[in-house]
């Protein structure tokens, strides 16, 4: 519900405060970065015992962003995400205090959000603010032989997302640097509110709309 809520305010506030059509302009910009998470994930109970699905480590990140821009400071994007395995933490319980990373998982993410930047058209770094929603799903990876493979639930769930960024105009190209927080609810057991981070470089460049 939460996140309904937040697609419909973006919705109303792109019709009112988003780019003009006449000035628009369309960014594409690659990105490639980290994938963390310091959430766990909550507890599986399975025929094998309960097992404690902790933090997922860092790895590489990659991802693609498209934004519709203007001489307004505030903009619209859409951002696909995608975490490669990570390792995931899992200890039996009770037990033994030995954890494993064999477990891993693949952490996709796309959503829509509204920016905001603070020095729009004033120089030429740039920092930023973006909020909106999407969803956001981890596909678990097991090894031959896994038993407990068929507690995890693979499916996709809604997420708020809040971040910022800032960026620099070269020439004809855009770099920016920014941190994004997928924020959602854990399917698990005893789960616990998510921080899904990426942190991200992107190199764009934008292409001129269609006049209106």
């Amino acid at each position: 519900m939460k996140s309904i809520s937040v697609c419909s305010s973006l919705i109303l506030l792109s019709v009112f405060v988003g780019p003009s059509p006449g000035a628009a302009q369309v960014r594409i910009t690659p990105r490639g970065g980290v994938f963390s998470s310091p959430s766990e994930l909550g507890m599986v109970d399975s025929d094998w015992g309960t097992w404690r699905v902790g933090e997922r480590e860092p790895t590489w990140a990659y991802g693609l962003t498209l934004s519709l821009e203007s001489n307004r400071r505030i903009g619209l994007r859409l951002s696909g995400l995608v975490g490669s395995k990570s390792g995931v933490r899992m200890q039996k319980v009770p037990g033994t205090s030995r954890s494993s990373t064999a477990v891993r998982t693949t952490v996709m993410a796309v959503s829509g959000e509204v920016r905001l930047d603070l020095l729009h058209g004033v120089h030429s770094l740039n920092p930023y603010f973006f909020l909106g929603g999407g969803m956001i799903r981890n596909d678990f990876h097991f090894p031959e032989g896994y038993q407990i493979d068929t507690y995890f639930s693979e499916s996709s769930r809604t997420s708020g997302v809040l971040g910022a960024g800032t960026e620099k105009t070269v020439g004809k190209w855009v770099v920016s640097l920014e941190v994004t927080d997928y924020i959602s609810q854990s399917n698990f057991m005893n789960g616990s509110v998510q921080h899904d981070l990426f942190f991200s470089l992107g190199i764009g460049r934008g292409f001129p709309g269609s006049e209106s």
